[in-house]
């Protein structure tokens, strides 16, 4: 689009008397689905010397996807099949001399993402963090015997109406048996 009023001197886009007008957009196309899709693959392979010294060797291949879609204006799907978490950031290792757990906090982004909304407490004072949180999602993923691989989730968040709402589901791999 080239306007013709438009000068570098003068003033230039910052004059609004010199804005041109727009008109003739009353018929325009539905906006379609508005679909996000991240796919990742994984391929490796693991060789390793017996006593024999010959090789034995197989490989390992994952593949996943995380889908995210605004199903309606203001709520957002979000969806993870075979989750791949393997770019997230190490936590600091914690030396715990106490009875207690040590907090950690999530950085999982698919757990990240909105996640206030699963947070409540100190609603007036924004410069502070929740006072409660519903459920603690580093917990998911982990039991007492290792890591449980995350097979795949699905997340509804945003609003309708006035209300703001929040659903999330987390389907996990079996859990491994304790090798004691």
């Amino acid at each position: 689009v080239y306007w013709r009023s438009w000068e570098r001197e003068g003033g230039g886009l910052q004059r609004v008397s010199r804005a041109g007008h727009l008109s003739g957009l009353s018929d325009l196309p539905r906006q379609g689905l508005n679909v996000e899709a991240k796919p990742y693959g994984l391929l490796g392979r693991v060789q390793e010397r017996n006593s024999a010294d010959v090789l034995n060797g197989s490989v390992d291949r994952a593949v996943g996807v995380d889908l995210k879609s605004e199903i309606a204006p203001g709520l957002l799907l979000d969806l993870t099949f075979n989750t791949d978490f393997a770019q997230v950031e190490v936590d600091d290792a914690q030396v715990n001399l106490t009875r207690f757990n040590l907090f950690f906090p999530e950085k999982r982004d698919f757990f990240l993402e909105n996640s206030g909304i699963f947070a409540f407490g100190n609603p007036g004072n924004p410069l502070e963090p929740p006072a409660y949180q519903m459920f603690f999602s580093r917990q998911i993923g982990i039991s007492e015997n290792g890591s449980v691989p995350i097979v795949g989730g699905a997340r509804l968040t945003g609003r309708v109406g006035s209300q703001t709402v929040g659903f999330m589901s987390v389907m996990t791999d079996a859990v491994p048996e304790s090798s004691e």
